[in-house]
């Protein structure tokens, strides 16, 4: 090694340049995550695994956009739901009211069950206290 180096016609920046259309970024992931993206780039035979993360993400911006197209076509179309014994009225889109019916039965839970679930899970993932 030597005991001085020349960077005076070095440039800064990355050695491979990036692709057009391609952004390169820093992001941390989940070890497991990253580890289930290679699996099933190993598993199909061979690949790249961030052209699959790249895909699954793609994937979730689709279906998101339609629910919410889904959603803004039944805008108004509304329904109320109030609750026995004293609880609170809300009201909710029918679609959406609908669809929580389907998630429900298909976990074998009331329709108060899976708000109250959906409900604990948000404030837990934003830090709140979730008893009672």
């Amino acid at each position: 090694m030597r005991s001085e180096y020349d960077f005076s016609r070095g440039k800064r920046g990355p050695v491979i340049p990036v692709p057009r259309g391609k952004t390169r970024i820093t992001i941390r992931l989940d070890k497991d995550l990253v580890d289930w993206f290679r699996s099933q780039v190993e598993a199909a035979g061979g690949g790249n695994y961030q052209t699959l993360i790249n895909s699954a993400l793609r994937e979730f911006i689709r279906q998101a956009a339609s629910e919410i197209a889904e959603e803004a076509a039944g805008y108004g179309d509304r329904s109320s739901a109030r609750r026995g014994g004293g609880g609170a009225s809300v009201r909710v889109d029918k679609s959406v009211l609908s669809r929580s019916d389907r998630l429900a039965r298909a976990m074998g839970l009331t329709r108060d069950d899976l708000i109250e679930r959906g409900m604990r899970a948000v404030l837990a993932a934003l830090g709140k206290n979730t008893s009672p």
